[in-house]
């Protein structure tokens, strides 16, 4: 069984390109901690977050809590995380073996791997999507992202572009 935890904002970037639906397919379940609930959800008014809380309605993405002894060590260990970021490493951490954490920040990416947990970002799962024939064009999706203040370095979108046999620029 395959678990993956995501942060807000790669939830977020994949529901507006929508592919909450194809992330469902590739892990058996999708689980937020309740603080990522909280940041994404605590505004309906947003389009993505009315679709993130219909994914949780319909049960293609649970809500759970986290461990508080875990999220209390993983916040002593790395203070400078917010709530969600700490809230996903401690809910992974609990079952390191069969989750994955979906998060692009670097800080909690790098803490993700000082735990030695597995590991993915968005961009990795827009490679993944195009590889499965979910999209089209992968460079085009991150762009689509880039136009709406997601981040990603051009050293990321040539790896994406490698990966899937596009071009960029």
């Amino acid at each position: 069984m395959s678990l993956i935890v995501p942060d807000a904002d790669p939830l977020i970037a994949l529901s507006h390109v929508q592919l909450l639906d194809y992330l469902g397919t590739l892990f058996d379940r999708i689980v937020i901690p309740h603080a990522v609930w909280q940041e994404v959800c605590g505004n309906l008014t947003l389009p993505q977050a009315q679709n993130i809380q219909t994914a949780v309605d319909s049960g293609l993405i649970t809500v759970n809590q986290t461990l508080l002894a875990l999220q209390q060590s993983i916040q002593t260990a790395f203070p400078n995380l917010d709530p969600g970021e700490t809230e996903v490493l401690a809910l992974a951490s609990a079952d390191p073996n069969q989750t994955i954490v979906l998060i692009d920040d670097l800080a909690g990416r790098k803490a993700a791997k000082q735990l030695q947990l597995r590991l993915t970002g968005t961009a990795g799962i827009i490679i993944q999507a195009k590889q499965d024939g979910h999209i089209k064009q992968a460079v085009e999706t991150l762009s689509q992202l880039r136009s709406l203040g997601y981040r990603f370095s051009d050293t990321v979108m040539l790896t994406v572009a490698t990966a899937c046999g596009e071009t960029y620029p």
